[in-house]
């Protein structure tokens, strides 16, 4: 495939746009190892985090690919479906993706404007927090720890940074091997790394799966792993 989001960018410039929304469930699928694997998860783990009633909240949204995954799984549970996204765009093509049934805003998620119930079952954060600002993760995290039920899951998908500087090399490496079989040329790969200069912010491996511990959530476990990619969930208490 020919990445022209990748190439259209400049330098630090990656955003959300128009042009972005348009091919972006494609490609977040061959950026991203296992991106549908993360999906797949997810959706299975709301068999347990999301019965019947229950309010699920995926904060940075996207185009809806998670909610839409777990409301196809459960057609007959009455779920109330709540996506936060900032990018107008992203939210116009969730909402066409998900129906009338979901409530959507394109706002932060810290916003006055934004209305959401304070007993969430499920709360949902895919390759999200890597694009937030170091000191802006503690109160997002706090903020969706207070939204919780005392029974409640958060689920975390984002790329880290290994500690050792071995791992950091081989994940690199066989993460720029991931993009060339998924069809990326290696001016392609080069210029979406560019691209996110100064946008992604991944965190070590250890101080991403602790830091919501900090805000609240407890008992962090591995659902599933791949070269610097994690997928990691919590519970409320």
């Amino acid at each position: 495939m020919t990445d022209t989001l990748a190439t259209s960018k400049k330098v630090g410039a990656w955003e959300f746009s128009d042009a972005v929304v348009a091919e972006f469930d494609d490609h977040v699928r061959s950026s991203v190892a296992g991106y549908d694997t993360i999906q797949d998860v997810i959706a299975r783990l709301s068999d347990w985090a999301a019965p019947d009633r229950a309010a699920i909240l995926d904060v940075g949204c996207s185009t809806g690919t998670t909610l839409k995954a777990i409301q196809g799984r459960h057609p007959n549970r009455a779920l109330a479906l709540y996506g936060i996204d900032k990018s107008a765009d992203m939210i116009r093509a969730a909402s066409k993706k998900l129906g009338p049934g979901a409530t959507l805003y394109a706002d932060d998620v810290l916003a006055a404007e934004v209305k959401l119930p304070d007993s969430i079952d499920l709360t949902i954060a895919v390759l999200t927090l890597q694009f937030l600002p170091p000191d802006r993760r503690a109160g997002v995290l706090s903020e969706l720890r207070r939204r919780s039920k005392e029974t409640g899951v958060l689920v975390v998908a984002e790329k880290t940074i290994p500690a050792d500087p071995r791992w950091a090399l081989i994940c690199a490496e066989a993460s720029w091997e991931d993009k060339r079989i998924a069809g990326f040329s290696g001016d392609e790969i080069v210029a979406k790394a560019e691209s996110l200069r100064g946008v992604l912010r991944p965190l070590r491996e250890q101080d991403a799966i602790l830091e919501p511990t900090l805000a609240g959530w407890g008992a962090p476990q591995v659902l599933w792993a791949v070269w610097n990619w994690r997928l990691v969930a919590y519970f409320a208490s």
